[in-house]
């Protein structure tokens, strides 16, 4: 059953604005700062130091991207202020602005940002954001997130008040280094939505919660002696999945809908697509699943005609469901061991987070394109198993379901008109092997996994661990409309007032041996660890995908 491409490509839409590796940390001297929690909040910087200002249209850019400002205090307390992508303007002279004039209401409860490279950086918040109920607040700390590029200031030192409720400091020196970029969680958890019953005669799925996490969740192996088999090829959905928070639509078909407070239907969600995010979700389009992709599933046992199915070697990576490793190499390309890219920890790629992965035995599918408005955010996603695939085929039911384990190794290529290289003329146009053979592109895209990107592209690699899809209906709901663990914008898919996301597979059909089917499912996208790229796709935040296929079904030792 193949439907891991799916699920890969949710991470990808997620990622599709990653940054580069390329991150630039500046500490700066502060001339002064002005806080306040009573009796009207404040919170006012500035910094007349020399500083450099983000690249227009690159990727630390806050009009793309938006950006983050953390403040912390030597007492103990921190909060993240979020500053969208939506109140930021860039001037001809490289100047950077952010402006909310009804702060501490609206997109953000700061006020004002003004970037001036070179010469100064202010801030102005409505709200401090911490509490000044400590008799001392010993020092304020203040980061500013901007894609790959951070600000960050330290007041202490020369204090002219400090007291329940104010702090005043001046001249503070540029601290020695910014703190510490946050790590990738190595927690999962799974959390379920309200869930609504099925109608249909196939069940209803829960929403499920997924976070990046170095335990995977464990699959099921091949059996010793198959049953059979089963093999799932990938249609081509609707032709276009519409643009950011439907403008335009879809023209359909559609597979689900989201619903206001009242229930009236708001958007309907195509065929085939990926979507991603809270009500601030409006910078990129949903995805396109790739068609033409085939996956294969082993018979592992049977009750009548009741099947549990486990992975399968298949017939080689492009359509087996095994999982990856058990050796590891750099993805970013580094030396690694041996110098040929072996590595067991991420000193051995170089540092960072997420550049030393599992080898990958099979792909999901060819790797799926990107094109983003933005031509320098455009990306590349190459979708591999992490353990080996389960699912469950009723053939006296007419339902399916599949849980597998993602890694999604995304690449920024920056490529608007071929985000991917593609398989032309048995020759890969771009990537890591331009100009070598290759057997063929796969699908409408003709993207191929014998033409991945380059090295020096990849950025990173989301784990969803694992992901649930089935022919049956799912659906999420909340009044307030925050579908997901730590989701701080209302709403779904660029829309906020959005309050219940509805998605229908679609139960076996045709036959005897050849049915065709649509798995759907609904499921929350944790926090990436980059405020560039959260702020992009506004999560934490629900997900949504379908994809309908074609499902031939072999049984007994003829098929093996």
């Amino acid at each position: 059953m193949r439907f891991p491409t799916i699920v890969l490509t949710v991470a990808a839409l997620v990622l599709a604005a990653a940054p580069s590796r390329a991150f630039v940390d500046q500490p700066i001297s502060g001339k002064r700062i002005v806080v306040r929690d009573t009796p009207t909040p404040k919170l006012l910087m500035v910094s007349n130091a020399t500083i450099q200002a983000p690249t227009q249209t690159g990727t630390d850019d806050p009009t793309f991207f938006g950006a983050t400002l953390t403040v912390t205090t030597q007492s103990g307390e921190s909060a993240s202020l979020d500053l969208p992508a939506s109140g930021w303007k860039a001037s001809g002279n490289g100047v950077f602005r952010f402006r909310n004039s009804i702060a501490p209401s609206g997109i953000s409860p700061v006020r004002t940002v003004i970037i001036v490279p070179g010469r100064r950086l202010k801030i102005l918040s409505r709200s401090p954001g911490v509490s000044l109920n400590e008799p001392s607040q010993g020092s304020f700390t203040l980061l500013l997130d901007s894609g790959t590029l951070r600000y960050c200031a330290t007041f202490g030192g020369v204090i002219s008040q400090d007291v329940v409720g104010k702090f005043n400091a001046k001249n503070a020196p540029a601290p020695m280094a910014c703190p510490p970029r946050p790590t990738t969680s190595t927690t999962s958890t799974t959390s379920t939505s309200s869930s609504s019953s099925s109608t249909s005669p196939v069940p209803t799925t829960t929403v499920t919660s997924t976070t990046s996490t170095t335990t995977l969740s464990p699959g099921c192996p091949p059996p010793a002696i198959p049953m059979g088999g089963i093999e799932f090829t990938i249609g081509a959905g609707t032709a276009s999945c519409g643009g950011p928070a439907f403008s335009p639509v879809s023209p359909g078909p559609f597979t689900g809908t989201l619903q206001n407070n009242a229930m009236a239907t708001i958007a309907q969600l195509g065929e085939g697509c990926l979507y991603v995010g809270g009500g601030l979700s409006n910078s990129l389009p949903p995805a396109h699943i790739p068609d033409g992709a085939v996956s294969q599933l082993s018979v592992s046992s049977a009750n009548g005609l009741s099947l549990l199915l486990a992975a399968s070697d298949g017939t080689g990576p492009l359509d087996c469901t095994r999982g990856a490793g058990p050796l590891k190499h750099c993805a970013n390309g580094a030396a690694g061991t041996d110098m040929n890219g072996l590595c067991t920890t991420e000193a051995d790629c170089g540092g960072g987070s997420g550049n030393c992965v599992l080898d990958a035995n099979c792909f999901f599918g060819p790797p799926i394109p990107l094109p983003s408005p933005i031509p320098a955010t455009s990306s590349c996603i190459v979708n591999a198993i992490g353990t080996d695939a389960c699912g469950t085929t009723d053939l006296a039911a007419n339902t399916s379901s599949l849980s597998v384990v993602l890694l999604s190794r995304l690449y920024l290529t920056s490529n608007q008109a071929e985000p991917c290289p593609r398989c032309v003329a048995g020759v890969c146009s771009a990537g890591e092997r331009a100009g070598l053979a290759c057997s063929g592109g796969i699908g409408s895209q003709q993207t191929s996994n014998d033409c991945p990107p380059a090295d020096s592209q990849y950025v990173g690699q989301l784990v969803v661990n694992p992901l649930q899809l089935s022919s049956g209906a799912s659906s999420a709901s909340d009044p307030g409309g925050f579908f997901c663990p730590n989701q701080t914008t209302q709403g779904a898919f660029g829309l906020a007032t959005a309050r219940t996301i509805t998605q229908t597979g679609v139960s076996l059909g045709g036959g005897p041996t050849l049915l065709s089917t649509t798995l759907a499912g609904i499921f929350c996208v944790p926090s990436t660890g980059s405020p560039l790229v959260d702020n992009a796709e506004d999560i934490p935040g629900p997900a949504a995908v379908s994809v309908s296929g074609t499902l031939a079904v072999c049984l007994g030792i003829l098929c093996l």
